[in-house]
């Protein structure tokens, strides 16, 4: 039986839904374009109005741009949003203003937690609801102390207030701890690295090879630049960048960006406001593209490995890998940005036992999948990137593929196992994988 296409559809609903197809909508298919979709193709937008046109077949979510009072069609708006929810979607309330959401949300939806509709998260929290990017946004500050360390305390604190988790060097080391280990750990496991590119920013051994494992891993960066005096022309000032970060997003950062215009450099300088908002709106950008490319990195390795076997493999875009030998299903493959845990294994198990189950169970049930559709899952895989995992990490990998299905592989032992399973055999003996 073959599963059906991934498809995805988004709800435009409420008093201000015009507001979608202004900056929004270009940032939103931007986004998709990013990880390999094509908006054209992919993705359905249907106003409010049209609950009867939603597909329960594909992956739902709406936005809600919430206004005074009512306005026509307002109770078919509200049908279609019931209906995303009853079916398992996300409908994310949109204000001009948090401070009066309850005046601007209509009582149905009060109880959702929203966001104002000019934040930069929310491009990047459709295609969370949609499936496509990770719950969690996970940031690493790259910097060396002398230079910058006040301005990375700064970037830490506003990235945690958009809801990003940071790692920022000994701050996130537990004391005793392996610090090379846990940062090698930390790196494979995170959407963006936020480089402070300060003029001796690489006179830090940590900082040269926290560059090293980034370009290993394929890491986006978002590279805050110093804008400095041209040597050749003091008059004039040039960007200053490391060289090998021209792929990088960059932020220029001038002088009136910092909160004292002679301090630039040193634990003292510190940004404005307004230029770490900016710069968090940045790393928002950056954090799709990063993600979108972290997957390709891990799907070429996949299909190249694969093409040596003379196996084919199907891409899904945004989906899984379908790996056949003629019209034989060997294997599908669900490659991932970072490591997997337990939360995102059962939240796989769950959507792939939904797509068994028919459009008719999913909308009529929340039920979790039977124990028993572990069978249906034996072929479906979990592949990641583990440079740098630390070797506790790695047994915990292994623990969860003894009690957990759809189970876990390490992009290193793909080889073999492509081998494996080519042969229609299982994994060799020895190797398990996530080990």
């Amino acid at each position: 039986m073959n599963l059906p296409s991934y498809q995805y559809e988004l709800v435009v609903m409420g008093p201000n839904a015009d507001r979608y197809d202004g900056s929004l909508r270009a940032v939103v298919e931007q986004g998709l374009r990013e990880i390999g979709l094509d908006p054209e193709t992919s993705l359905t937008t249907l106003q409010g109005d049209q609950a009867t046109a939603i597909d329960v077949k594909g992956c739902l979510a709406g936005i809600w741009f919430g206004g005074e009072g009512t306005f026509p069609n307002e109770s078919a708006h509200l049908v279609s949003a019931r209906t995303l929810l009853d079916l398992g979607g996300t409908v994310i309330p949109l204000v001009e203003t948090l401070d009066r959401f309850p005046a601007l949300i209509p009582a149905p939806l009060r109880h959702l937690n929203g966001i104002r509709w000019d934040d930069a998260r929310i491009p990047g929290d459709i295609l969370k609801a949609l499936g496509l990017s990770r719950d969690l946004r996970r940031a690493f500050i790259s910097y060396k102390r002398s230079d910058s360390e006040g301005i990375a305390r700064q970037l830490a604190h506003t990235l945690f207030d958009r809801g990003y988790q940071v790692f920022l060097d000994t701050a996130s080391v537990e004391r005793g701890a392996r610090f090379q280990s846990v940062l090698h750990d930390r790196l494979s496991d995170i959407d963006l690295v936020v480089l402070l590119d300060s003029p001796h920013a690489l006179e830090s051994v940590w900082v040269h090879e926290e560059l090293d494992l980034m370009h290993q891993l394929g890491l986006g960066v978002l590279q805050l630049a110093w804008v400095l005096p041209d040597p050749d022309d003091p008059a004039r000032r040039a960007l200053r960048a490391t060289r090998g970060t021209e792929f990088s997003v960059r932020f220029p950062l001038e002088v009136s960006h910092f909160v004292d215009p002679g301090v630039t450099l040193g634990p003292k300088a510190l940004l404005q406001e307004e230029a770490l908002a900016q710069v968090a709106d940045r790393a928002e950008q950056a954090r799709i593209r990063s993600l979108g490319a972290r997957r390709a990195r891990v799907v070429s390795y996949l299909r190249a490995e694969a093409g040596r076997l003379d196996l084919e493999a199907e891409v899904l875009p945004g989906g899984p890998v379908t790996l056949r030998r003629g019209k034989k299903i060997l294997a599908r493959v669900y490659p991932i940005v970072g490591l997997p845990d337990a939360w995102l294994i059962n939240e796989l198990e769950r959507k792939i036992a939904d797509r068994w189950k028919g459009p008719k169970a999913r909308a009529g049930s929340a039920a979790p999948p039977a124990r028993g559709s572990s069978r249906r899952l034996k072929n479906d895989w979990i592949v990641y990137d583990g440079l740098g995992i630390i070797e506790e990490r790695l047994s915990h990998l292994n623990w969860l593929n003894e009690y957990l299905r759809p189970r876990s592989l390490r992009a290193e032992l793909l080889p073999d196992w492509l081998k494996s399973h080519g042969q229609g055999s299982g994994l060799p003996v020895g190797e398990r994988p996530g080990a």
